[in-house]
């Protein structure tokens, strides 16, 4: 499992083109962060932004998985396909986690350098777009394994759309002050209990269309 952990993030990170896509990100991110100063921006940033680049890895996996036929040297291993399936959500995880500790480091920012937002309701914020990362990581993993890397890529492109076509509707129609003053513990306790059941169906339905789709290739060899 540590290897294909390993290759996930090499496929990530080492590759010209994947590495390129995340330091432009990051870079866009810093600048951003640089010269807007705002609490408009502090949530598109830490509630939005970030969460949703957080839960992206996978494609790039599952491209270059697809590329070059890795699943089926993947199937000589003396691994289990939950094992992998596993390993994939976990290199997943991992990758999220980075990606909420940018985000704590962006929010203390806003806090204590800038002082555009109190620490708790920052808090609140920042806990808000891990519920957002999770459940978004649970919908475009499944997706990916459902509709593959091309189409899944294009329901992940969509969803990030919606999400920040909803945080510019509600910033101009409700406010962002107003948002702020909704049942923020109960919001977000429901979102969590949600985002963790959407993560365990995510993982056992990825790994059932992965089982489906290996059996089909292997009955394709055989005639």
């Amino acid at each position: 499992m540590k290897g294909i952990i390993l290759k996930d993030f090499y496929e990530t990170f080492c590759i010209k083109k994947n590495l390129f896509g995340f330091l432009f990100s990051f870079a866009f991110v810093v600048l951003i962060v640089a010269f807007m100063k705002n609490l408009y921006t502090f949530i598109l940033i830490v509630g939005v932004t970030l969460p949703l680049v957080g839960s992206s890895p996978m494609q790039y996996s599952m491209e270059q998985d697809d590329i070059s036929g890795f699943n089926s040297i993947l199937l000589t291993y003396p691994l289990s396909k939950k094992k992998i399936m596993l390993a994939k959500y976990l290199s997943c995880f991992l990758f999220l986690v980075g990606s909420w500790i940018f985000s704590f480091l962006i929010m203390l920012v806003y806090v204590y350098v800038y002082k555009t937002i109190a620490l708790y309701p920052a808090l609140e914020i920042f806990i808000a777009g891990m519920i957002v990362s999770l459940a978004v990581l649970s919908i475009c993993n499944m997706g990916l394994m459902i509709l593959g890397s091309k189409k899944g890529t294009i329901l992940f492109i969509a969803i990030t759309i919606l999400f920040c076509a909803g945080y510019v509707f509600s910033a101009l129609n409700i406010g962002v002050e107003n948002i702020l003053l909704l049942d923020k513990h109960l919001l977000m306790l429901i979102g969590a209990v949600i985002a963790i059941i959407l993560l365990f169906i995510s993982y056992y339905v990825s790994l059932k269309v992965y089982t489906c789709l290996l059996y089909t290739s292997d009955a394709a060899d055989e005639l």
